[in-house]
Parts: structure tokens; C-alpha cells; sequence
């Protein structure tokens, strides 16, 4: 299917993960496989990213410097999410303590056990 929709495209597939455009350029296209990778390339090539080259510092520096605050993926662009906030309530603290608190009991029965079985 990926095949025929290059070839609608005007695309040429070479192997390798390698396409050519009826110019003769050669192109390396990727497919996201999470919302964050797909976020990165997004803003990469609205950046002007040439696919073209491997140079990833370049890239990242080009996103790094994006100039439109007004994009919806503008606050997303360095790969973190700036509205999950790791705050939590005195009650959850407590809640995370008592949880971490049994799992260690758990580990050192656990290992006591293991030291007896030998």
C-alpha cells in the first residue's frame, strides 16, 4: 500500500527506507510510531528540515528557534508535555510513602525467601 501511494506521489522507492522524487533527489521518509516523535518530525519540517541530510543537531537547533508561538504544537515542540505538572498533594504523598513503603517490605520477604530456598 506505502508503494502505490509513493508512486501516486511521483515517488520511486529504492530500498533501504529510500524514495527519489522526479527530480532525482532521494528522500529518507519516516513514520512516527508515537504522538511525540510525530510532533518532533511535524515541527522539523515546518522548519524547514531537509531530509535530505543527517544532520540532527541542525535540526534540533532549528526547532529550538521556531518563531510562531501561535502554532497549536508550539509549547510541544522539545518533546515534553508543559501542562503535566508533577504536583502532588500532601494526601497523595502520603498515599505514594505508605505504597512504596509496603513494596519494600515485600522486596526484603521476598528476598529472605529466596536466601532460605538456596
Amino acid at each position: 500500500m506505502r508503494t502505490e501511494k509513493y508512486q501516486e506521489m511521483g515517488f520511486t522507492q529504492l530500498g533501504k527506507g529510500k524514495v527519489q522524487d522526479r527530480h532525482g533527489d532521494i528522500y529518507y521518509p519516516k513514520k512516527a510510531r508515537s504522538p511525540q516523535q510525530a510532533i518532533k518530525l511535524f515541527c522539523r519540517e515546518c522548519m524547514g528540515m531537509d531530509r535530505r541530510k543527517k544532520n540532527k543537531q541542525e535540526n534540533i537547533e532549528m526547532v529550538r528557534d521556531c518563531t510562531d508561538p501561535m502554532c497549536p504544537l508550539y509549547d510541544f515542540r522539545m518533546g515534553k508535555n508543559p501542562f503535566l505538572r508533577g504536583h502532588m498533594t500532601e494526601e497523595r504523598k502520603k498515599a505514594a510513602s505508605e505504597r512504596m513503603k509496603l513494596f519494600h517490605q515485600a522486596v526484603k520477604q521476598s528476598s529472605g525467601e529466596n536466601e532460605a530456598a538456596s
